[in-house]
């Protein structure tokens, strides 16, 4: 989100159509989080521990923020939507930046405005960032439960380790392969902490060197805008 946020002013009239297509893969990401938390995480942690509600704090906080961003998406979406945002499937970043702004039409009648997106930002930057950092305690919470303090700590962690593993594979399938799972990917800091979630996640080595010069390509000149490289 700083990546948008930071840049956005800065987006030159030639760009703003990579920009915008972009910033719209941010909100995909984020709703495809909380579609995940809602339907298949949270049920599983309260599965597992067997008690039933014990998530439903984090769920209603997700209502909080949904009118700013369900804004923030609806303004993208009318951009991204315009004709001259159409491609063809272009592997090129070069050729793609030459394909978004080539053509301009009567029916486009909204151009991008760098300040209305910053405003739609500033409305749903604190509810969103109030709820994540409530989240953590309720996650942190999780190692004093019941449920864990009855077996052992290797036991434990296992369990959360599985259950976490397969949710990471569900959220994949909610993620479009070209443009979500590329977000992701080139936002991915693989320095932070000392370079210790560098192997995270556990995509072999090879698949991801090929699957960011290939399918990082289809929308190419979007991943200028990232916070990160090829390399992360």
């Amino acid at each position: 989100l700083n990546s948008i946020y930071r840049q956005a002013m800065h987006v030159r009239e030639e760009d703003w159509r990579s920009f915008v297509g972009y910033a719209y893969c941010w909100y995909e990401v984020l709703e495809a989080h909380h579609t995940l938390e809602e339907s298949s995480l949270f049920p599983a942690i309260e599965a597992l521990v067997g008690e039933p509600g014990l998530m439903d704090a984090n769920v209603a906080a997700h209502g909080v923020f949904d009118a700013p961003v369900a804004e923030y998406a609806a303004y993208l979406l009318r951009l991204k939507n315009a004709p001259s945002m159409q491609r063809t499937a272009d592997t090129d970043a070069e050729t793609e930046t030459e394909t978004e702004t080539e053509t301009e039409t009567e029916t486009e009648t909204e151009g991008f405005d760098a300040a209305k997106l910053m405003a739609l930002i500033d409305a749903l930057a604190p509810p969103l960032l109030e709820h994540l950092r409530a989240e953590i305690p309720t996650l942190l919470a999780l190692a004093t439960h019941p449920f864990f303090a009855r077996i052992a700590t290797p036991a434990s962690a296992t369990a959360l380790l599985e259950l976490y593993a397969a949710q990471e594979f569900r959220i994949m399938g909610l993620l479009g392969l070209t443009e979500g799972h590329m977000f992701f990917f080139f936002n991915l800091d693989r320095g932070f902490e000392g370079g210790r979630w560098r192997g995270w996640p556990g995509v072999p080595e090879g698949v991801r060197w090929v699957l960011l010069r290939t399918v990082g390509r289809w929308w190419g000149a979007r991943w200028r805008w990232a916070s990160c490289g090829v390399g992360g």
